[in-house]
């Protein structure tokens, strides 16, 4: 049974959260959630020294609810074919949820918690989207010839899936499956024959480096009704 200690820790975390979702990360005070959640701020403090600790926490709380909302049930399959399916199902949801959550993307992606996690990968917890998707990137370079390494094929097919949803967002294109799924087939060639090359260590890239590739998505409009419905 989790202790009074442990409850407190955790609503404030599920109150960042929801702050977070609704403001935008950056908007984020202790002072502010001390007082949405009736307590002082010493007592946000006795959980988490800083906002950066904060952020932190609340990233793996945000990984974790993304990862439940976009990725299939069935995952982890070495199956070339599942692989990318799965990929595009998760492109497909995740756009639909940059229309929806803008502010629980942003914070996913450019948070604090992502440049700690790539910049000492093995060294601390890994939030579960960013495993995730890591892991189908991976399992892909190994059976296709033109992908050596899942760390550059997570950078191109976040920073489409980004673009796309930025001009859909804008109404300047359409949502179409189909060009998900021509764009990524377009990242991979014919599976390599016989066994799989060994796997590249997953190490990710900078936040800085991630910013300079993808566009913010606090700053997308929501789009009619029709600019999402499939073809």
């Amino acid at each position: 049974m989790a202790s009074r200690g442990d409850k407190t820790r955790q609503r404030i975390v599920d109150q960042t959260v929801r702050d977070i979702r609704e403001h935008g990360y950056e908007q984020v005070s202790l002072r502010t959630l001390a007082g949405e959640l009736e307590l002082t701020t010493g007592s946000v403090y006795r959980h988490f020294a800083s906002k950066e600790e904060l952020l932190n926490a609340a990233g793996y709380e945000m990984s974790r609810i993304v990862d439940g909302i976009v990725v299939p049930a069935e995952t982890g399959s070495d199956n070339a074919g599942h692989d990318v399916e799965t990929l595009l199902a998760i492109a497909n949801r995740l756009l639909q949820l940059m229309r929806d959550d803008p502010h629980g993307v942003e914070f996913l992606f450019f948070g604090p918690l992502y440049n700690t996690a790539t910049q000492q990968f093995g060294e601390v917890e890994q939030p579960r989207f960013l495993t995730t998707l890591l892991g189908i990137c991976t399992r892909l370079c190994e059976q296709y010839s033109t992908t050596a390494n899942p760390n550059r094929l997570f950078v191109q097919i976040w920073a489409f899936i980004q673009g796309y949803g930025n001009l859909v967002m804008r109404g300047v294109a359409g949502y179409s499956a189909s060009m998900l799924r021509e764009t990524l087939l377009s990242l991979l060639s014919e599976p390599l024959p016989g066994p799989s090359a060994p796997s590249p260590s997953p190490v990710g890239h900078t936040h800085s480096q991630m910013s300079r590739q993808c566009p913010n998505v606090s700053s997308i409009r929501k789009p009619t009704t029709a600019a999402w419905e499939l073809p």
